[in-house]
């Protein structure tokens, strides 16, 4: 279930990043079941209604925290990183 999610939180993040220009001004549309269950099917994902309802306030909290992360200016001056060390 977890590689289903994180695909469904890339299809979001993909919808996401199409808004450009004016368009990135305006508030993002709700989430609604039928739309997951779109990306959910597009991924090879059938999910069941109750399980989508599950879902939908937890990705609704994550698309807020991508779109806080997006926001975020860095400097030029700030190179990549060199990875996680273990």
């Amino acid at each position: 279930m977890t590689i289903a999610r994180r695909r469904l939180l890339q299809g979001l993040a993909l919808a996401g990043s199409a808004q450009t220009g004016t368009h990135a001004q305006a508030p993002a549309p709700a989430l609604t079941i039928d739309a997951l269950g779109a990306v959910s099917r597009f991924h090879g994902i059938d999910l069941n209604r109750e399980r989508l309802e599950i879902l939908k306030p937890v990705l609704e909290r994550r698309l807020k925290q991508l779109e806080t992360l997006r926001n975020v200016d860095f400097d030029d001056s700030v190179g990549p990183t060199q990875g996680i060390l273990k």
